[in-house]
């Protein structure tokens, strides 16, 4: 798996010795699925592919620049699902912002990126030398997205919190590889129990209605983690979706924490997915759907409660 999955050289991580916390620390979290973005075909996992003109690329670029900057406006920890041409990501994000990912071979690939703020640093866990968590992986090695984890420090090195960002298998009938990868990530953690962790990203959860399941998928993930750390909680939406295409709607992406952190508000999510499609802009569903994603932008603030620190 090693030979198929490699630390993506984004940024230089280090694993620096830890420091007591004297001080609650806020930091901003956003997960965001950016639609195959950067890639330079059409229905990339189709059987004809056709190649996107590469004004259209450059024109997509533009506008996620642009709604990052206008209504993103990250402060602080970014996790991107479905990130094709890795390459871009210093086109629509802020000066000086780091980011962890991996290589994948498939030119296609849909990568799971964590991406931070000019004020922290990415390192690698303590009980590892690299930042994906292979057993996340299903049976598509091509398409199978693994899990992506790192510890965020301040710029003294003192680690704050854990973040795993996830892609998970799609589909209402795979609820339990589903909660299989979600296991794997549990499994992982354990390693080093009793850090504060958030785990976020496109869970592609669905309702009991279409998956037949004893639970919604999201409960179903959040026993899988407590199955590990009991402390670990869904953070309950406020609205009802996170995915809106001119004809579908769905709440897909999740956030999970343990008992180490503590959230500040239920997650916000850009308000075209959730509203009436009748404005204008970014607003308008068609447009959006068009130049930007079929995900809307998941975001909260968490507070590392004082005194805790990663060991």
């Amino acid at each position: 798996m090693k030979s198929l999955l490699a630390l993506l050289s984004l940024t230089i991580l280090a694993s620096l010795q830890p420091q007591t916390s004297h001080a609650a620390t806020d930091i901003e979290i956003v997960a965001f699925n950016v639609k195959w973005f950067g890639s330079n075909v059409n229905d990339p996992r189709g059987n004809h592919p056709t190649p996107i003109d590469p004004k259209l690329v450059q024109r997509r670029t533009d506008v996620m620049k642009d709604f990052f900057a206008k209504v993103v406006q990250p402060k602080g920890v970014v996790v991107f699902s479905e990130f094709v041409d890795q390459n871009l990501l210093k086109a629509i994000l802020p000066a000086n912002w780091t980011c962890a990912g991996y290589q994948h071979l498939n030119p296609y690939h849909q990568h799971v990126v964590i991406c931070a703020a000019p004020q922290f640093k990415i390192l690698t866990v303590p009980y590892d030398n690299n930042t994906v968590i292979e057993t996340v992986l299903g049976e598509d090695k091509d398409w199978s997205r693994p899990g992506v984890r790192i510890d965020i420090a301040n710029q003294q090195g003192q680690r704050l919190l854990r973040v795993v960002g996830l892609h998970l298998k799609s589909a209402p009938n795979f609820s339990s590889e589903r909660v299989r990868q979600m296991q794997m990530v549990a499994q992982d953690l354990r390693n080093q129990p009793g850090v504060p962790t958030i785990i976020l990203g496109d869970m592609n959860t669905f309702p009991i209605a279409d998956t037949h399941q004893s639970q919604p998928d999201a409960l179903l993930l959040q026993g899988a983690l407590q199955q590990i750390d009991p402390s670990f909680k869904l953070l309950a939406h406020k609205e009802a979706y996170t995915f809106r295409s001119p004809r579908n709607k769905a709440q897909f992406d999740q956030i999970y924490y343990n008992g180490a952190v503590q959230p500040l508000a239920p997650p916000s999510v850009f308000a075209v997915c959730n509203e009436k499609q009748n404005g204008s802009g970014y607003l308008d569903i068609n447009y959006y759907y068009n130049n930007v994603s079929d995900h809307c932008p998941v975001k909260t603030v968490v507070r590392l409660q004082q005194g805790r620190r990663l060991r």
